[in-house]
């Protein structure tokens, strides 16, 4: 597979960020103060500007494909060095079924549940053990097998996570599910999200998310991502927030893609249509 980049994109990656961030203020919609999103957007600039270094992305491939090389549910693709540069990338071919083709194809249930664990964990060892995450979850970017394989495509994106950053995250998760409202408002100050400025409410909020995010943790009934209402349950209540306490949160730009490859994953999951119980999984790594 050789990949070979369009002449002039690279010149186009300032002047789009410029633009985006004319849009953000000119549409009143963001509501942070110009810091937080010039931080926002720098990272968002530096993760792009990767992107056009096809030799970066080949170090990417390189060092998933030995932090997964013992795990047989993982295929990474081989750089093919002497036919690969700064603007051409050649990779080894690896085929697999596409997200949206695979009841069409007729994976079972039992294959697609397996898949789903393996996708969860693929997530969660990215994360927490490798520091290290592959930031475009597009379903695009992965294909999947009958006997549970799952390959990664695209490793233009990547994105080295901060060890503070993660502690503070594994605590407020590991806190937001034993329903310890004070710590996760310790947590969250600690994620750098908490905007101490604004409005104050009680634990009762914090809980109302928990209830939402938490589900698929939750207990020993499986959970069917084929029916999740996670994000439909979220659009509902994003009114009021917006309203009340939107000014209370700020984005953290060290988190902005952690939260990119979480989102997408659950997209790719419901599209998956798994189900299992996945609460150990997630333990496992915020519970070490």
């Amino acid at each position: 597979v050789v990949k070979v980049q369009y002449p002039g994109v690279d010149g186009a990656v300032d002047s789009d960020i410029k633009h985006l961030k004319l849009a953000f203020l000119a549409s009143g919609l963001v509501k942070m103060d110009r810091k937080a999103l010039d931080a926002v957007l720098g990272e968002i600039r530096a993760r792009l500007n990767e992107e056009l270094d096809y030799c970066n992305e080949a170090d990417n491939v390189r060092f998933f494909r030995e932090a997964f090389g013992d795990d047989p549910r993982i295929i990474v693709p081989e750089v093919v060095g002497e036919r690969s540069s700064q603007r051409v990338l050649t990779l080894t071919y690896e085929p697999g079924d596409s997200l949206s083709k695979l009841k069409d194809l007729g994976y079972s249930q039992n294959e697609r549940d397996e898949l789903g664990h393996a996708l969860v964990t693929l997530m969660l060892d990215q994360i927490f053990r490798l520091q290290t995450i592959h930031a475009d979850p597009n379903p695009g970017n992965f294909a999947f097998r009958r006997d549970g394989r799952i390959i990664m495509y695209d490793y233009g994106c990547v994105k080295k996570l901060n060890t503070n950053m993660l502690d503070a995250y594994r605590f407020t998760i590991r806190e937001a599910i034993d329903e310890n409202y004070e710590a996760v408002e310790q947590g969250l100050r600690r994620l750098d999200v908490r905007n101490l400025k604004g409005p104050t409410f009680s634990p009762d909020y914090y809980k109302l998310w928990r209830d939402i995010f938490a589900r698929p943790f939750l207990g020993e009934t499986p959970f069917d991502f084929g029916r999740s209402t996670i994000h439909r349950d979220v659009l509902q209540h994003m009114p009021v927030f917006m309203t009340k306490y939107a000014t209370a949160f700020q984005p953290s730009a060290e988190m902005v893609f952690l939260d990119r490859v979480i989102a997408g994953h659950y997209g790719n999951l419901c599209h998956l249509g798994c189900r299992g119980i996945f609460g150990s999984q997630l333990n496992a790594y915020v519970r070490p």
